[in-house]
C-alpha cells in the first residue's frame, strides 16, 4: 500500500507523460530535412514547411531519391485531387493526389497517414529530397482539403502526440550554420519553461492557415551607430514564418530604397542583380544589424544569417504583397522556437542574449535615448 502511494505521488509531481515524436534535422546545402521510410522505400528525406498541410511527395521523375508510388506495396490512392498554394505570392497553385501510405517514423513506429503526391512532372524540387513534411495549422479555403488531413491533426487523433505544437532547435551556433538540429512534434524541452518565454500571438488578418504574427517594427542598426526604425503605424503588417530552406528573407519592395541608401549611397557597396554586395566593405558586414520587434521584444539576427557570401541576405520582390513579410529559417533559426496550435502562439527562446526585452526607457524609437542617433521612418 505504501509503495502505491509513493508511485501516485511521483505521478502527481512529474505530471502526465506526453506522447511526442522526435526527428533529427539534417542541414545540407541550406536545406533542413528529416528522414523516414515511405512504404518500403528507406530513408526518404523530407523538407520542413509551414506552408503545406501534410506530407507531400515530389514527382518521381526517375530520381532514386524521390518516392515512387508505383513501387510501393502499401500505397493506395483516394482518387481525390487537391490544390496547395505556392509559397511565392501570386504564383500558381499546384495539384496533388490525396492518398494513403505507411510511414515508418523512428524506433519502428509505423503509421498509416494521408499524404499528397504532387502530380505535376514539371514541378521544380531539390534532387536530394523526396518531398515536404507540412506543418500548416489550418486548411481554410484550400480546395478539397479539410483540417482532418493536417499532419499534426492526424498524429493527434492517432494519439501519437499529446499536444498540437512542435519545437525546433536553433540552426545557428556562434554565427555559424549547424549541420544538425532537431524537431519534436507534440512536445518541447521542459527546461524552456513555456510560461516564461516571449511570444507573439498568431494573427488571422490575412489567413488562418499560416503562422502569422503582427510585426511591430524592423530595426536597422547602422555601422556608425545610427539606428533606423521602420515603424508600422498605418499599415497592418504581419510576418509569415516559414521553416523551409534557409533562404533570404523577403521584405516589401517599398523598403528597398531605404537599404539602397544605406549600402550604396552611404557605404559604397555594390549592387548586382538586385543584391547588395559588400565584399569590399568588411566593416559593414561585421557591424550591420537587423532586428524584428514583436510585442515588447526585439529579435536580433546573427551576422551569418544577415549575410550570405558577403551579400545582404534579404530580397525585395516587386510581386510580393505589401501586407506581409516572409521570414525564413535564416531568421527563426537564430532561436529555439515553439509553434503552438493549441495556444495560437509562437514562442521563442534566445541564445547569447539575442532576444531583448524593450521597456519604456529602451524602446528603439525613443528620441530621449542619448546613446544613439535615431532616424524614424514612419509609413
Amino acid at each position: 500500500m505504501l509503495s502505491f502511494f509513493i508511485y501516485l505521488f511521483i505521478l502527481l509531481v512529474q505530471g502526465k507523460s506526453e506522447n511526442s515524436i522526435e526527428f533529427k534535422i539534417e542541414i545540407a546545402d541550406s536545406y533542413p530535412t528529416i528522414s523516414l521510410d515511405i512504404g518500403n522505400q528507406k530513408s526518404r528525406k523530407l523538407l520542413l514547411s509551414l506552408y503545406t498541410p501534410m506530407i507531400l511527395t515530389f514527382p518521381y521523375q526517375n530520381n532514386p531519391n524521390h518516392y515512387d508510388n508505383a513501387n510501393s506495396l502499401t500505397y493506395s490512392s483516394s482518387g481525390i485531387i487537391a490544390q496547395i498554394p505556392n509559397i511565392n505570392y501570386g504564383k500558381e497553385n499546384y495539384t496533388v493526389m490525396l492518398s494513403d501510405e505507411t510511414f515508418t517514423i523512428n524506433n519502428n513506429l509505423n503509421l498509416s497517414l494521408k499524404f499528397g503526391a504532387i502530380t505535376n512532372e514539371n514541378f521544380k524540387c531539390p534532387d536530394s529530397s523526396a518531398g515536404v513534411s507540412g506543418l500548416i495549422r489550418n486548411t481554410e479555403g484550400l480546395f478539397n482539403l479539410e483540417n482532418k488531413y493536417l499532419l499534426m491533426n492526424q498524429l493527434y487523433e492517432q494519439k501519437k502526440i499529446s499536444q498540437k505544437l512542435f519545437y525546433i532547435a536553433p540552426y545557428y551556433k556562434s554565427n555559424e550554420l549547424l549541420s544538425e538540429s532537431k524537431i519534436i512534434l507534440g512536445a518541447y524541452p521542459q527546461e524552456l519553461k513555456l510560461n516564461e518565454l516571449p511570444y507573439c500571438d498568431l494573427d488571422n488578418t490575412y489567413s488562418k492557415n499560416y503562422f502569422d504574427c503582427r510585426l511591430d517594427e524592423i530595426i536597422i542598426e547602422d555601422v556608425d551607430n545610427t539606428t533606423r526604425v521602420q515603424t508600422y503605424k498605418e499599415r497592418h503588417i504581419v510576418a509569415r514564418f516559414e521553416e523551409g530552406n534557409i533562404q533570404p528573407n523577403q521584405l516589401p519592395y517599398y523598403l528597398y530604397p531605404t537599404f539602397k541608401d544605406i549600402f550604396i549611397t552611404k557605404y559604397g557597396c555594390e549592387e548586382n542583380g538586385g543584391l547588395f554586395d559588400c565584399s569590399k566593405k568588411p566593416e559593414v558586414i561585421k557591424n550591420f544589424k537587423v532586428s524584428y520587434v514583436f510585442g515588447k521584444y526585439k529579435y536580433l539576427m546573427n551576422t551569418d544569417s544577415i549575410w550570405s557570401q558577403n551579400k545582404f541576405n534579404f530580397r525585395f520582390p516587386k510581386d510580393t504583397s505589401d501586407n506581409f513579410v516572409i521570414l525564413f529559417s535564416s531568421f527563426s533559426g537564430n532561436f529555439h522556437r515553439i509553434y503552438s496550435m493549441d495556444d495560437q502562439r509562437v514562442y521563442y527562446s534566445g541564445i547569447n542574449n539575442n532576444i531583448i526585452k524593450l521597456d519604456d526607457n529602451s524602446k528603439p524609437n525613443d528620441d530621449n535615448n542619448d546613446k544613439k542617433k535615431f532616424c524614424l521612418l514612419y509609413l
